[in-house]
């Protein structure tokens, strides 16, 4: 039982229980996949059999948790972003848990023991929103069920821990930002976002919240801070300091086909590329346009996540604080998945400590206005205007389409089906976000202060 009076918070009841439903539908579904000869993890994940190392030697089974090891392996040579195995877009910092694994597996812990003690660090990390949940509860059932549902089977979790990449690192920071975007102490946010920018550049996107609760000061700490903080890495990495920067940026801002396909998804088995542009053109192929839209976008891929940064930007520009809190926090923290060009499943990572906010958070002061403990983030946020009450209902579909490991496998490839569309789910959450608030206020409707 949450701690906080369920009356005033039932957004958090209900995200919670159909988390719970969604993880008990996934259990069945996970045993039907076998059915289409498709195993569960690799109907949402990657194939299990990913081909990047020595499984004698160093594969888990047939596992080699590819995104781990092809950082590793170039953390530790002399020109880590040259591309020589495949692109690395990754900034210096964030190259820094791959290089301290690759210090760790030339000692006797050795390839074993120095993934071991990588993979347990990034899961001590990553279970950070469901402890922080799971603390409010009286009950120890109560805890289980929220540690299985926000973190142990958890989908955006899974996926980062099946290919291992280091962005499990960035979840409690994106916990923290959501926390402490309009809280003191007023340094926290900007921390987290500049922390987070420097394991993966597109957080830096988070600042954007700054914008619409009018912390123009934390704006510029946040954007400075990230820029000189991603400088400064490649500035102390050995090498060729330009040649290492100019190859980071030219992997970031021009995706390479050996890593997947902007328009078609990131690579066989075709999966969840969450990216807006992905959902262009699925829409595209939708109403019938042809290959050479395709390529038209394929060439501009960058161009629908800058418009949608854009559209955002503006109308927290113009509506300023009338924009709900939860709104805000919902929005920012669905770009970074969304504006780049190929966005990748593990991207979901935001989704996790956005329901843990939203189930419960502490006092989270607003215009003045400390609330109760306890209190999720929607709790109170939109009154009774009805246009925003059907858009919360939304994101919480969003949410648990996005967690409860529905490894349905009718999707392109043995994708499972439901993942394939998690992008445009967030899509249409952002969009309709930014469209509500730049409506006028209906007149003779209650108000209330934003939670």
């Amino acid at each position: 039982m949450l701690t906080s009076d369920r009356e005033l918070d039932p957004w958090s009841d209900r995200l919670l229980g159909l988390l719970v439903l969604g993880l008990v539908l996934a259990v069945p579904l996970m045993w039907v996949s076998a059915y289409f000869g498709v195993r569960p993890d690799e109907s949402l994940s990657f194939w299990a059999n990913d081909g990047w190392c020595d499984v004698v030697t160093q594969g888990v089974g047939v596992h080699c948790f590819g995104d781990y090891r092809v950082p590793v392996a170039a953390a530790l040579s002399d020109a880590p972003w040259s591309g020589a195995d495949a692109p690395i877009p990754y900034p210096a910092i964030g190259m820094v848990p791959y290089a301290i694994a690759g210090l760790l597996q030339k000692t006797s812990l050795g390839s074993d023991g120095a993934l071991a003690m990588y993979l347990i660090a990034m899961c001590l990390m990553m279970i950070t929103p469901a402890v922080y949940v799971a603390r409010r509860f009286r009950s120890w059932s109560g805890r289980t069920v929220t540690i299985l549902v926000l973190g142990a089977a958890a989908t955006p979790l899974l996926i980062i821990f099946d290919r291992g990449g280091d962005v499990g690192f960035v979840v409690p920071l994106l916990l923290a930002f959501a926390l402490f975007v309009d809280r003191e102490p007023l340094w926290v946010a900007p921390a987290a976002i500049i922390a987070a920018a420097a394991i993966r550049p597109q957080y830096v996107l988070l600042a954007i919240a700054f914008v619409a609760v009018r912390r123009w000061r934390s704006l510029l700490v946040s954007a400075g801070g990230a820029v000189a903080v991603t400088l400064l890495g490649f500035l102390l990495w050995p090498g060729s300091r330009l040649a290492n920067l100019r190859q980071w940026i030219e992997a970031v801002v021009q995706p390479h086909p050996e890593i997947g396909d902007p328009v078609g998804g990131p690579g066989p088995p075709p999966g969840a590329n969450l990216s807006l542009t992905r959902v262009v053109a699925r829409v595209s192929d939708w109403l019938g346009g042809g290959e050479d839209t395709l390529g038209w976008l394929r060439d501009h891929s960058l161009l629908p996540g800058l418009l949608l940064t854009i559209l955002v930007v503006a109308v927290f520009l113009w509506r300023g604080r009338s924009v709900p809190r939860a709104v805000v926090v919902v929005t920012v923290m669905a770009l970074p998945a969304l504006v780049p060009a190929l966005s990748f499943g593990y991207y979901l990572a935001f989704v996790p400590p956005l329901a843990a906010v939203i189930i419960a958070q502490p006092a989270v002061p607003w215009l003045g206005r400390p609330e109760p403990e306890g209190r999720g983030l929607f709790a109170n946020a939109f009154g009774t205007r009805m246009r925003w009450q059907i858009w919360a209902g939304f994101v919480l579909v969003a949410i648990v389409a996005s967690m409860a490991p529905l490894a349905w496998p009718v999707g392109d490839g043995g994708f499972a089906v439901v993942l394939s569309y998690t992008g445009m789910l967030w899509s249409i959450v952002v969009i309709w976000a930014a469209v509500n608030a730049a409506l006028p206020a209906r007149t003779g409707v209650t108000e209330s202060a934003p939670a």
